[in-house]
């Protein structure tokens, strides 16, 4: 019991940075796999996946459209001129790709971007289908009819 509200708040704040912790089964589990090589495993998996996705990313979309690094988990879409960026993102909804408009990382006017999550769907299969259709996406003539009037 703290003798006011002010001491109340003191000691909460040095109990946090005492009492918190990681998860001791989760330490336990992290060393385990170190220990035994399925962390570098893991990793290597991830490594390759990623390798992989990045791979098929830059086979199926517009090479000057698209930039990303063959160990990043993303890449980024810059959009032709006849598409802005909200209308292209609603055309995607349910694909197995994670994009986010590039408002999201602007601090001043957004370029009509998406940034593409290559780590969103949970199978290459899904992952290629979402490619195909962006591409299908990019390669109309022109975007379709506003989606708000």
């Amino acid at each position: 019991v703290a003798p006011d509200e002010r001491a109340a708040d003191r000691l909460a704040g040095a109990i946090r940075a005492v009492a918190t912790m990681a998860s001791p089964l989760a330490a336990a589990l992290a060393t385990r796999w170190i220990g035994d090589g399925t962390a570098a495993a893991m990793l290597e998996a991830i490594r390759s996946e990623t390798a992989a996705r990045h791979a098929l990313a830059v086979s199926m979309l517009p090479p000057h459209l698209l930039r990303a690094d063959p160990a990043a988990f993303h890449g980024w879409l810059t959009l032709p001129p006849r598409w802005p960026r909200a209308e292209f993102l609603a055309r995607l909804d349910g694909v197995a790709i994670g994009a986010v408009p590039s408002d999201a990382f602007a601090l001043r006017e957004a370029p009509e971007a998406l940034r593409l999550g290559f780590g969103v769907a949970p199978d290459r299969e899904r992952f290629t289908d979402g490619l195909a259709r962006i591409a299908a996406l990019l390669a109309e003539e022109q975007a379709g009819e506003p989606l708000v009037v």
